[in-house]
């Protein structure tokens, strides 16, 4: 998990909808483990299908404000769906009790370095989905559907591009991502972690 401290709730809810488009090629980039039991399971990240069986997992839907945020979670208390807010396991959340936004979507990494390289990518796309417009122009059944071709295909996946009528290789969107990042890693003084992401 990568939390991403951002001053504003507002402006955390605008990375928040902006980063549920880059799940999928977070995923892909991170996918690390394919054995369940001891066995290939034929997925890039058998844990993803695995985890998914709990409730209150995957993307969550765009959010229309802070204050609807805090609905959405605060109807589970209410209801004793959930006793706080940490029993929401989407793939990014608020972390209020930190003032941080939490992606939780990553594979474990087996090097420090392919772990530093994601948290300063995350660092990076946070900071632009903050300061940008998030373009929520994808439906839900994409990205759901680029999240699960991440899982089973990795950095190999061939993610769907609506606006092109086609597919296209995670890895061209993580190259594209990357060169949106450069600004963000001079900013942030995370250069050299993002420069590490070749590794991967």
């Amino acid at each position: 998990h990568v939390h991403v401290a951002v001053p504003d709730p507002e402006l955390a809810v605008r990375a928040l909808n902006g980063m549920r488009a880059h799940i999928p090629v977070l995923l892909a980039l991170s996918a690390n483990s394919p054995f369940t039991r001891g066995t290939d399971s034929g997925l890039a990240s058998a844990r993803t299908p695995v985890f998914q069986a709990f409730p209150r997992t995957g993307i969550p839907r765009a959010m229309e404000s802070y204050a609807d945020y805090v609905e959405a979670i605060d109807v589970l208390i209410r209801c004793g769906a959930i006793p706080e807010p940490t029993f929401i396991w989407w793939d990014v959340r608020l972390q209020p009790r930190f003032g941080t936004l939490e992606v939780r979507v990553m594979d474990a990494q087996t090097r420090i370095r392919d772990t530093a390289a994601l948290a300063a990518l995350v660092q990076c796309l946070v900071r632009l989905e903050a300061l940008d417009e998030p373009d929520l122009s994808l439906a839900p059944e994409v990205i759901d559907e680029n999240r699960f071709l991440a899982a089973r295909d990795g950095i190999h996946a061939q993610l769907l591009d609506p606006g092109r009528d086609r597919c296209v290789p995670a890895a061209g969107r993580l190259a594209t991502l990357v060169d949106a990042c450069w600004p963000h890693a001079r900013a942030l003084g995370c250069e050299r972690e993002l420069a590490l992401l070749a590794h991967l």
